[in-house]
Parts: C-alpha cells; sequence; structure tokens
C-alpha cells in the first residue's frame, strides 16, 4: 500500500511538471515512476527533447510500438568511418528541411541510442526516441554504423518501415589513407589499417579535430598489408547487403521493401568540386534525388540546386600522393592493384 501510495505521488509529479511545460501529451501516457523497478529494466534516458521528461517516455513497450507506426518514418544513414557521413548527415538534413520534412535533433540523447549501441534495450530507445519525435511531428534522420551490437537497432527499424540509405566510399585509396590515419578497421569488412600516421603527436582519430591551419597528419603505408586490405575493402558494398540481410534475420523480420540504396561519397559531394551545371555538378544533383527518394521524400530539383550552388567549387580536389610519406616506394604497387 506504501509503494502504490509513492508510485501515485511520484506520477503526479510527473504529470504536474508535464503541464506546467505545457506538454499536454504527458498527462495521457502511463506513469513510472522513477524508483519502480520496471524503470530499471530500461535505458534510462530523458524524453529527447520533449517537454515531460521521466524515466520511460512510453514505459510499456505495446504503446511504444503503437506510438512509432504512428509517428513520420523513422530515416537512418548506414555508413562507416572514413565515409565521409559527417558532411552527408548534415547536407541531407539542410535538404530534408527543405522540402519540409524537419527532423529530431538532440546530440547528447542521440549518443546515448546510436553510439552507446552496446547498453541493453538499445532496440527500445531506438523506438522511445521515434516516439518522442512523433510527439514533436518531427522524423529521425541519423547515422547508425554497420556493426553487429547495432543489428537489434537495424532490425527494430526495419520493423517500423525505417526508410535506409547506405553510403560507400568508392575511391579505395582514398579510404585506405584515411583508414590509417585514424588507426582504424573497418567496421563492415573488418579490414585492418594498411600504415599507419606519421606525426610527432601520435594522432590518429584526433587529427580530425585539428584546426583548418594546421595540416593533417601524412601516412606511411605497408607493402605487406595493402594487397589484403584492398581485396577486403573492395567487397563493401556485397558487404552491407549481407550485414542488412543478417540483421533482418537475427530479428526475426520479414522484410518485403526493397533493399536500401547504395551511393558513393564521391558522387555525392562532387558538386562542391566541380562549376555549376558541368557534368559532375549535374550527376551529384541526381544521386542526391535518388538519396530523397530512399527516404520516401520527393525530391524537387529546383530546392536541391538553391541548397547545391553555394556550395560549388568550395572543396579542393587533393593529390592523394602528398597524404602518403612513402609514396614512390608504393607507387607501382599501387597501380598493379589498381588504386591508381
Amino acid at each position: 500500500l506504501v509503494h502504490a501510495r509513492l508510485l501515485a505521488a511520484s506520477c503526479f509529479l510527473m504529470l504536474v511538471q508535464g503541464h506546467a511545460h505545457g506538454d499536454a501529451s504527458c498527462g495521457t501516457r502511463a506513469c513510472v515512476a522513477a524508483s519502480s523497478p520496471n524503470c530499471g529494466a530500461r535505458v534510462q534516458l530523458p524524453s529527447f527533447g520533449c517537454n515531460c521528461s521521466r524515466c520511460c517516455s512510453v514505459p510499456e513497450r505495446q504503446d511504444a510500438a503503437a506510438t512509432a507506426r504512428q509517428a513520420p518514418p523513422a530515416r537512418l544513414l548506414l555508413s562507416t568511418g572514413c565515409s565521409g557521413s559527417t558532411f552527408i548527415l548534415g547536407f541531407a538534413r539542410e535538404l530534408l528541411a527543405r522540402h519540409g520534412v524537419p527532423v529530431l535533433t538532440n546530440a547528447h540523447e542521440v549518443q546515448k541510442v546510436f553510439r552507446l549501441e552496446a547498453v541493453p534495450h538499445s532496440a527500445s530507445s531506438f523506438e522511445r526516441y521515434v516516439g518522442c519525435a512523433s510527439e514533436r511531428n518531427l522524423s529521425i534522420f541519423n547515422k547508425i554504423s554497420p556493426q553487429t551490437r547495432n543489428m537489434p537497432i537495424i532490425g527494430r527499424a526495419a520493423a517500423m518501415s525505417a526508410r535506409m540509405v547506405v553510403t560507400i566510399r568508392s575511391q579505395l585509396l582514398e579510404l585506405i589513407v584515411c583508414l590509417a590515419k585514424d588507426c582504424k578497421r573497418d567496421a563492415i569488412t573488418g579490414a585492418e589499417p594498411a600504415g599507419y600516421p606519421v606525426n610527432p603527436e601520435g594522432l590518429c582519430f584526433q587529427r580530425r579535430f585539428l584546426p583548418a591551419n594546421v595540416s593533417q597528419p601524412q601516412v606511411w603505408l605497408d607493402m605487406r598489408k595493402l594487397p589484403s586490405t584492398a581485396r577486403t575493402l573492395a567487397n563493401r558494398a556485397e558487404q552491407h547487403k549481407l550485414f542488412w540481410e543478417r540483421s533482418l534475420a537475427k530479428n526475426g523480420v520479414v522484410w518485403t521493401g526493397p533493399q536500401p540504396v547504395v551511393l558513393t561519397y564521391e558522387d555525392l559531394i562532387a558538386f562542391e568540386q566541380h562549376e555549376v551545371d558541368s557534368q559532375q555538378f549535374n550527376r551529384s544533383l541526381q544521386v542526391w534525388e535518388a538519396f530523397l527518394r530512399a527516404l520516401s521524400i520527393e525530391p524537387r530539383r529546383p530546392v536541391i540546386w538553391g541548397a547545391m550552388l553555394p556550395l560549388a567549387m568550395t572543396r579542393r580536389q587533393r593529390n592523394i600522393s602528398a597524404s602518403i610519406v612513402n609514396y614512390r616506394e608504393v607507387a607501382p604497387l599501387l597501380r598493379n592493384l589498381g588504386l591508381l
């Protein structure tokens, strides 16, 4: 009886706080006290920007699923490191907003769902995240990495009919150099870096946060590792497909829709490297149209063109040889591997 009274009092307090913040939806949802053992079984997340913050935004999974079904479709960018996803995600969100599809953004909370995916119940957290976006009539659009620990989120997203786009880097030498600079193995293929960064600070991934006026470190490429790394990375598109299929099978999802569209970083950024109305600029325009269609958004060409125009010719095309310390030594092998 005492526990029931405490639970009722705690719920009443949270409902009052919800109304005080002007969130009428808080009064229509079941309430779970922060001290309830039901909350301890879930990842305790604030409600992603919703005014009413409580331990479990939607405490029962059935309610969460119902809310998610009524939400605007969730949208995900399935991408590994060194694939240009930071730029792609930012520009895509700009296009979504220009097409009347605003997305929920809260970097701190999104990190808990999409970067700390190893925590238990991450799929349920994702479902509540989508439900909270629905309360504000917003969609979500976030990057998620194709790693085994993320399969529950991918499966739950597919069960909710989420829209997904896969982006990959098609220039393998650029990818090899980037992975070596970051000291990272490729998430989708497991390929180990074929070299290491050369800098006195010993920077790896942290080099991405260097000021713009500071040169990026060069890399030393290992001729013994290059052939196997190149062969492994060449199969990335197929590996993305297999990861998608395994995620569905592992979570018991029967998928009848189309496979996620695979687009390349090089096509998506080409408009920044070439003049307006050049062949490359127009190709990039077409690829961004395909990107939006994959997210169930009917693209409006003048809108996309208007967003691309100010960025035309703003990205320099780099000479990759300048990034490799031992370029003269490895160049013959790179040519033999078809990387030059």
